[in-house]
């Protein structure tokens, strides 16, 4: 099943999706277009305060547990994008 919490940040409205104990998808100022859950659980209520730690500068890493969708190219750009330093902007195709 997934799960999603949505929640209103200096950004935007956020939604957080949840499958299987993992985050698959995060969408920014998009409505929800899938049959999904709202449900409070343990890991999005973690991620929610750890986006919001993030985007109030208070954390530059996060520690929840991710298995994001999408083809092998997709998959690759996460993982890059993952490697860029908090505060620095780079492109996927930098050398990280």
């Amino acid at each position: 099943m997934k799960y999603c919490k949505t929640i209103n940040t200096k950004i935007g409205k956020i939604t957080i999706v949840e499958e299987n104990n993992k985050i698959i998808e995060i969408w920014i100022n998009q409505e929800i277009k899938e049959d999904l859950i709202k449900k409070d659980t343990e890991l999005l209520e973690e991620t929610k305060k750890q986006l919001e730690e993030y985007l109030d500068g208070k954390r530059k890493n996060f520690s929840v547990p991710l298995n994001p969708k999408g083809n092998d190219f997709m998959k690759k750009v996460w993982t890059r994008l993952q490697k860029i330093p908090y505060g620095e902007v780079k492109s996927y195709r930098a050398d990280c």
